[in-house]
């Protein structure tokens, strides 16, 4: 494997990673909320878009090694 296409590899999932990690911690706040048994006065709609940073990280995880490679084909040996 290309040492540019691991770096940009590497690049790709640490971002996917931090986006799920963001929004565990977004959504965190309505789990204490539940362990409480407040109400978190939230909808669907908060929750979905709370929800969606998590969404596009698992995306970018698993699609990382082709994204990596096609930013990278040029600098093929």
């Amino acid at each position: 494997m290309n040492p540019y296409t691991k770096a940009i590899l590497s690049l790709i999932r640490m971002i996917s990673a931090g986006l799920m990690v963001t929004s565990l911690v977004y959504l965190s706040s309505c789990v204490f909320f539940a362990v409480g048994r407040k109400e978190s006065g939230e909808g669907f709609l908060p929750l979905a878009l709370k929800s969606a940073p998590f969404v596009l990280g698992l995306v970018l995880w698993f699609k990382a090694y082709a994204i990596a490679r096609k930013l990278t084909e040029d600098f093929d040996d």
